[in-house]
């Protein structure tokens, strides 16, 4: 039977086993770019916190350490 002969509403089982695994692969890849986003958060954070360090430290103001 040729491909387009075939049923359009029938399920091709492989196609929706490779699309299954490609979401799985999709949603691991979301998740691994929001954990990198964080980390890149939480140094934009320590960053502007040793600036004000800095800052202190220059005009003899200093803070107590974080």
């Amino acid at each position: 039977m040729n491909e387009f002969n075939r049923d359009p509403f029938r399920y091709n089982l492989d196609k929706e086993a490779e699309l299954e695994v490609l979401r799985d692969e999709v949603k691991s890849q979301r998740r691994e770019l929001l954990s990198l986003k964080i980390e890149i958060f939480k140094m934009r954070i320590k960053c502007f916190a040793l600036d004000i360090e800095n800052a202190c430290l220059k005009h003899s103001k200093c803070l107590p350490n974080f």
